[in-house]
């Protein structure tokens, strides 16, 4: 997986929060805006930001083939067995055809059974970050930063009243929403 970008910002972060006010936090929030967006990207599985990949992959013998990344953009290559094939539009020509999760070989193609021998060159991701996941990563952040100084309370009494800290890494709102973008079995 290649190196994750914020998911989010300082301003959107403290503009959610509203309490945090002045700069004296914001090295600890780009700190933990980092952080919490390179654990979605891990508990996730996936790039979420757009880039361009060459992977190689092994023909299944079928007229599908799943790509690592997702959502896929475009597709600007497809190599089979060392021959390019053509993108078309029309089912029935020979070529591939794509959607946001990978490969349909067309026209009576399939990708042959073998070792290594598709070659994709495509772009995948998100051109903007959806804003569920990026106001997960937010809730992330916000949590991280207000457990900073109870990292080991799990729940402190006060005048009669108990109050109970979350010890989870994360909330269930937060984890409803990586678990949309999980990717659930590698392809």
């Amino acid at each position: 997986m290649a190196n994750p970008v914020d998911l989010t910002t300082v301003a959107d972060v403290k503009a959610y929060d509203g309490s945090i006010q002045g700069n004296s936090a914001d090295t600890l929030l780009e700190r933990l805006i980092t952080a919490a967006s390179t654990f979605a990207e891990t508990y996730c599985g996936r790039n979420f930001h757009a880039a361009d990949f060459e992977e190689v992959y092994e023909g299944t013998g079928t007229y599908r083939l799943m790509l690592h990344n997702y959502p896929v953009i475009s597709v600007s290559g497809v190599s089979v067995n060392g021959l390019a094939w053509a993108s078309t539009t029309l089912g029935t020509q020979p070529g591939f055809q794509f959607d946001k999760y990978g490969l349909y070989a067309t026209g009576g193609y399939a990708f042959p059974r073998a070792v290594r021998n598709v070659i994709v060159n495509y772009r995948a991701g998100y051109e903007v970050i959806p804003f569920d996941l990026a106001q997960a990563v937010i809730e992330l952040v916000l949590l991280k930063f207000r457990r900073r100084d109870k990292l080991d309370i799990q729940a402190r009494m006060i005048a009669q009243e108990t109050i109970s800290y979350t010890s989870g890494d994360m909330n269930k709102s937060t984890r409803s929403v990586f678990d949309q973008y999980r990717m659930v079995a590698p392809v």
